[in-house]
């Protein structure tokens, strides 16, 4: 004879559809109010800041006040198309507004420098894509500006704000040697170094610290074909070997990174994943997997997406850490002391690492 079990569970559905609905309600209400009284101005208007920092403004319902643009007919076009936001050529006029807070700074590279310092001087939190100055003394310069004014300023290193890169370092113990390489197409538009470059050599400041080069050799190909092979050493003492290459394909760009700790090995491959991989014993020299197989090793894998959900940490503008960096330069302009991954001088020795490579490239 079969018996059938059943269990029978009393919910007030009436209830609990009233305290999800009141929850919703409640975070949909404080996301509108987190930033809404705190107006900003946007200087520079194309497909970086477009794409990958307006849905963030937006996503926080931030008043953008003035966009600030070259061109008198797009400045008329913007006042038209983006209401209440105004598009105006005037920028001295924007920075003397009391009532604009924040400037985010989303211009040609070179601009980038003398509008942030401008920015600064007007005691206006800042936002600027990288790269933030054109060399190590006007990078020094704007530092010690943001200190002197108060002023924070963010620099679009989105690296350093990834989860990848935060799991990474947080799961160092003592480094010993890594291996990146950072792959993508033809770059013949602008400075290998600091347009694009800049990426890599300082995501490896920021996980292993300051850096010597022991070996630089550069080998060109075609127009904007080139790559960089690098040997740096940290003062932790951890080596690394570098690859930079723009000998490849922007279809098909990425990086890949290893990293031998002492006690297991940690890989991570395009923001999604990071694997953590303990390394067997070894006791007075003798590998104890040679004694005594171990069939399992100790894996730990730390996913940051999952595409089937479609929520705001499976975002891609999460992953890569553009919305961490956004959200840090909107907590400054609302007064809240913010950590800041990606300062000026934060990237003070990624600066000076690049001004040994290029002497010794030289």
């Amino acid at each position: 004879m079969a018996y059938a079990l059943t269990f029978k569970t009393t919910i007030n559905t009436s209830a609990m559809k009233t305290m999800i609905q009141t929850y919703k309600r409640w975070t949909r209400q404080g996301l509108l109010k987190k930033y809404s009284q705190k107006k900003i101005a946007v200087v520079g208007y194309g497909g970086h800041n477009t794409q990958n920092l307006f849905p963030i403004l937006d996503y926080y319902n931030v008043p953008i006040k003035n966009l600030v643009t070259a061109s008198d007919a797009t400045a008329k076009l913007i006042s038209q198309i983006m209401p209440p936001t105004q598009g105006t050529t005037q920028l001295d006029t924007v920075l003397n507004d009391p009532e604009i807070l924040g400037i985010m700074i989303c211009v040609a590279a070179h601009d980038h420098y003398g509008i942030a310092k401008k920015a600064l001087q007007a005691s206006k939190q800042v936002f600027v894509e990288k790269p933030c100055a054109a060399n190590t003394s006007e990078l020094i310069e704007i530092s010690q500006l943001s200190k002197t004014t108060g002023s924070n300023l963010i620099v679009g290193l989105q690296h350093r704000w990834s989860p990848a890169f935060q799991c990474i370092k947080k799961a160092l113990k003592a480094p010993q040697h890594y291996a990146y390489s950072y792959q993508t197409g033809a770059y013949a538009e602008g400075d290998h170094f600091y347009d694009l470059w800049l990426h890599p050599l300082d995501t490896g400041v920021f996980l292993f610290g300051k850096a010597t080069v022991l070996s630089a050799t550069n080998q060109s190909y075609r127009q904007g074909q080139n790559t960089l092979f690098l040997i740096l050493q940290h003062d932790n003492g951890c080596i690394g070997q570098l690859e930079l290459s723009t000998n490849y394909s922007w279809a098909q760009a990425g990086f890949e990174l290893s990293v031998n700790d002492k006690q297991s090995v940690i890989k991570c491959k395009h923001y999604n994943t990071v694997e953590q991989i303990a390394k067997p014993p070894v006791i007075k020299g003798i590998p104890i997997e040679k004694i005594k197989r171990q069939d399992v090793q100790t894996k730990q894998t730390y996913s940051f997406t999952n595409a089937f959900v479609p929520t705001l940490n499976n975002n891609e503008l999460y992953l890569k850490g553009y919305f961490q960096e956004v959200s840090a330069f909107l907590d400054a302009i609302n007064g809240q002391r913010t950590y800041n991954a990606s300062s000026a001088a934060a990237i003070i020795d990624s600066y000076k690492l690049i001004d040994d490579i290029k002497h010794l490239l030289d």
